[in-house]
């Protein structure tokens, strides 16, 4: 029987152009259950902090997902929008999610409103930019949005004054994504030339301007192009996923390479680490997540396998996976 994953201590998420989504159990690479996405692929996932609902960004939506209930595999709540909605999470508390797309327009949406059903417009807040966004972080102060597009600007949304200001590293780079690490103290922007910016972050809670980014490194971190940065937990690692097939984590202290995470057919979309920072888990356009250990990332410690679709003369090729949501809570604080 499936489980209640509300109930889970690590969650595994993975989707892409399947028209569904796999909730895996991750050190087993047991499949536990299956959620329906009809009409589109899924371009980013993320699950809320009790646990219990899962966002899931589309072609023109955000479906919402209860998880707790293990009787449910279709949509609870859904947002709809234009074009491609390409970032998607939640605030620390679940009470609000933000999102951003091809629009060009970030939101931020206000969960109670939504779900309690008063109706009208349950989105409370807009930010425009110049062109289609590809990722969106939110500061752990909880008051600042991190928004990266296809001009090449990473903008630093303040929401306490409904300020920004915009960083352009690369005038030739399209930014591909952005993230904060969990300390608040660094910055990264992943570009499709396969560079990483790193900047330092001053406090935005103690400068009522928000936070100032410093410029720090530029990481040659992918021959193709760049697709995903993530920071572990511990800030002391930056994974990057790029076309060139490979995971590559870089250490955050002099921003050397630590290991190439390898074993992909295709593309690396997207990545996350485990709790402990002592793992990484990947997915790919050849249809395949992957877990490794930091400490011997040259073959995966796990593979998630999703279905086959018809390729033609009789052969079979997996649907891509695009994007991941993982939550491991096997190490957190009592």
């Amino acid at each position: 029987q499936p489980q209640p994953m509300s109930e889970e201590p690590i969650i595994l998420a993975t989707a892409g152009y399947e028209n569904v989504i796999k909730l895996w159990q991750a050190y087993s690479a047991q499949l536990i259950r299956q959620l329906e996405h009809a009409g589109s692929q899924v371009n980013a996932l993320s699950i809320s902090p009790d646990r219990r609902t899962l966002a899931a960004a589309g072609y023109e939506h955000i479906r919402l997902y209860d998880i707790g209930d293990t009787l449910v595999t279709s949509p609870s709540l859904s947002f709809d929008m234009q074009k491609n909605i390409t970032a998607v999470g939640f605030d620390g508390h679940g009470k609000w999610m933000y999102s951003g797309g091809e629009d060009c327009v970030c939101r931020v949406w206000d969960l109670r409103h939504a779900r309690g059903g008063q109706g009208g417009n349950p989105c409370s807040r807009l930010f425009q930019v110049n062109g289609p966004i590809t990722s969106v972080c939110l500061h752990p102060n909880q008051i600042e949005l991190f928004v990266g597009d296809a001009t090449g600007a990473v903008h630093i949304w303040d929401l306490r004054s409904n300020q920004s200001c915009s960083l352009v590293p690369d005038l030739d780079a399209r930014i591909q994504s952005v993230a904060v690490n969990q300390a608040g103290t660094h910055l990264a922007a992943l570009a499709n030339t396969g560079s990483c910016f790193m900047w330092s972050l001053a406090s935005a809670v103690t400068n009522v301007s928000g936070s100032q980014a410093v410029p720090k490194a530029r990481i040659a971190a992918h021959s193709g192009y760049g697709l995903r940065c993530a920071f572990s937990p511990d800030s002391t690692l930056l994974a990057t996923c790029g076309s060139d097939r490979l995971c590559n984590v870089w250490k955050t202290s002099d921003y050397q390479k630590q290991v190439e995470l390898s074993g992909a057919d295709k593309w690396v979309w997207d990545c996350a680490f485990s709790a402990d920072s002592e793992f990484v888990v990947t997915v790919s356009s050849d249809g395949c997540a992957r877990l490794y250990s930091i400490d011997d990332g040259a073959k995966p410690r796990r593979e998630y396998r999703g279905s086959t679709k018809s390729a033609g003369h009789g052969s079979t090729s997996a649907k891509p996976m695009t994007c991941l949501a993982f939550v491991d809570d096997s190490y957190a604080d009592d």
